[in-house]
């Protein structure tokens, strides 16, 4: 059994007050808040609070079966690399620069296609480089984006707060519990889960008293192209892009900006196959 040291229970007590912090808030202000979009507004805000990590994650599973999972897409930013921007920039595009994408494919699985309503090829995976990890590295993979360390220079055992995003999030955490025995509150900093189905209702996108948003639905109604959807990263991708579009103020949004959104969407993706990672194997 590992010692906690009494750093890190100081920082469980710490992330104890982000998450009661956040508690209160809605979806979309707790998503505003790690982008750096409201901050003014919470003078009594936990320190800590500002050094979220946000991980937005998608899961694609098998058609064929219930009990095999093909891919995972995550996407990630440090809400201190937020603080350091002087705008969200046009349709969010300097929030988007410091966000980064990963495209894990389960190796075992990896020959496996989706044909019926989930169809997608992950060869037309377009956001993130894509690597093939085994069952031990996608743990260990999924382990090192969820305790990010507070302190890189001080290895004192140190979390950031974590904020999980996704859309229908719930059907992700349980794929990651039942089939790969991975706990994303295990570890003790996950603060808040947050979704873009509440998020749209949040902000007054969607007023349905039954139904959901889709993605697909939700990516149309922001403006903006849903290309080769149903590979995981690509999901993920489009999730936090339509989140941010639905808090962004709109002066960030007006059609007569230099930039249209699709163009910013399309720098973004290209930026991402640029992000190197190391887990697993090309």
């Amino acid at each position: 059994m590992s010692v906690v040291t009494q750093a890190q229970q100081q920082n469980l007590q710490e992330i104890a007050a982000v998450r009661t912090f956040f508690a209160s808030m809605s979806h979309a202000d707790v998503f505003r808040y790690c982008l750096n979009l409201n901050r003014a507004k919470y003078p009594n805000a936990p320190a800590l609070a500002a050094s979220t990590v946000m991980i937005c994650i998608d899961t694609e599973g098998w058609d064929a079966s219930s009990i095999v999972l093909k891919e995972v897409g995550i996407n990630t930013f440090d809400s201190r690399d937020m603080t350091e921007l002087s705008s969200p920039g046009p349709w969010g595009e300097n929030l988007l620069k410091n966000i980064f994408f990963y495209f894990a494919r389960i190796e075992k699985h990896a020959h496996l296609w989706n044909r019926n309503f989930s169809a997608g090829d992950p060869k037309t995976n377009r956001f993130g480089q894509q690597r093939f990890l085994n069952d031990i590295e996608i743990v260990n993979f999924l382990k090192g984006a969820f305790e990010w360390p507070l302190n890189k220079d001080k290895k004192d055992g140190c979390v950031c707060p974590i904020v999980l995003l996704g859309h229908a999030l719930d059907n992700d955490i349980d794929k990651m519990k039942k089939l790969l025995n991975f706990n994303a509150e295990l570890r003790g900093n996950l603060v808040k889960q947050i979704d873009t189905q509440v998020i749209a209702k949040d902000v007054g996108h969607w007023d349905h008293p039954v139904n959901q948003i889709g993605l697909q639905r939700l990516v149309n109604n922001m403006g903006f192209e849903y290309r080769d959807s149903h590979t995981a990263s690509n999901d993920a991708a489009m999730t936090t892009i339509a989140a941010i579009q639905l808090v962004l103020d709109d002066r960030y949004k007006d059609p007569k900006q230099l930039k249209k959104l699709q163009e910013v969407i399309d720098e973004t993706e290209y930026r991402s196959s640029k992000h190197d990672w190391d887990h697993g194997s090309a």
